[in-house]
């Protein structure tokens, strides 16, 4: 009975803290998730040695709600590329299927130095402001399916970075970046969605089978406490945004990202 208290403080705390981020600096909450979920799961022994895969497909399968309400939010305003989002989203669709093969055939701890490496680049970005310069051909379709195939197999992979990719690919080749931000939200939906049935369709070959109420590597009780708090707090944070230096907590968060990895790939190493 603790246990179970206990995890239930654990997840709705998380799902909090996710939800205010998201509201208040307009980010995925994937770069906390995954680290937090990892250490649960690997306390607990959800997963058994497999825990880091658990804590991915959990944290994409959290991701579908916010991603899918964000979607429809830039529909509305008329922000959402679709045709982009059709052929971008064939890639997705192959990428994600070979991502999930990839991480649930490999050890965690090359999925948690990859998680690691990718921070650490977009810390660097988030400080730098980078932008890469426009191209001045036009969009290229075979070259979209393949951006779309990469994005799906790193969210798969890493349960980060679909926004991050799809906003850079599209503002260099000259789509207004708040159309690049709503297309990147559809893009981003889908990435997770398939990502996560993927997860959910895999069978754990761990010597520790998952516990009950699981489908395939996400671990439901987790997933629906996360989205009901993350639910709850996005309007605090959104409504905070309004008062206080977005782009320094930014950089705040993506610092304690980075730390969160390390703590993450450190507590994987022999």
């Amino acid at each position: 009975m603790q246990n179970l208290l206990l995890d239930v403080f654990s997840y709705l705390s998380l799902g909090a803290v996710v939800g205010f981020l998201s509201g208040l600096l307009g980010v995925g909450g994937g770069g906390i998730l995954v680290p937090i979920l990892a250490s649960i799961f690997s306390y607990r022994f959800i997963g058994g040695t497999n825990y880091l895969q658990v804590a991915l497909a959990t944290s994409l399968a959290c991701s579908i709600p916010t991603t899918a309400m964000s979607t429809y939010t830039h529909h509305k305003k008329g922000a959402v590329q679709w045709r982009i989002v059709k052929f971008m989203g064939v890639g997705v669709i192959i990428g994600s299927g070979v991502g999930v093969m990839i991480a649930t055939r490999i050890q965690g701890v090359y999925l948690a130095a990859f998680f690691c490496l990718f921070m650490l680049f977009a810390a660097i970005k988030l400080f730098s402001n980078w932008q890469p310069k426009p191209k001045t051909t036009p969009i290229s379709i075979n070259t979209t399916v393949l951006t779309g195939a990469v994005i799906g197999c790193v969210s798969a992979l890493i349960s980060v970075g679909g926004a991050f990719f799809t906003v850079l690919y599209l503002t260099y080749n000259n789509v207004e970046l708040k159309k690049a931000i709503g297309t990147s939200s559809a893009i981003g939906f889908l990435a997770v969605l398939f990502s996560t049935v993927g997860y959910a369709l895999s069978n754990s070959t761990s010597a520790v089978k998952m516990p009950a109420y699981s489908m395939g590597y996400v671990y439901l009780p987790a997933v629906v406490l996360v989205v009901f708090a993350s639910l709850l707090l996005v309007p605090v944070g959104t409504n905070m945004a309004h008062k206080l230096d977005d782009k320094k907590l930014k950089k705040i968060f993506g610092v304690l990202c980075i730390l969160l990895s390390l703590k993450m790939l450190v507590s994987m190493l022999p």
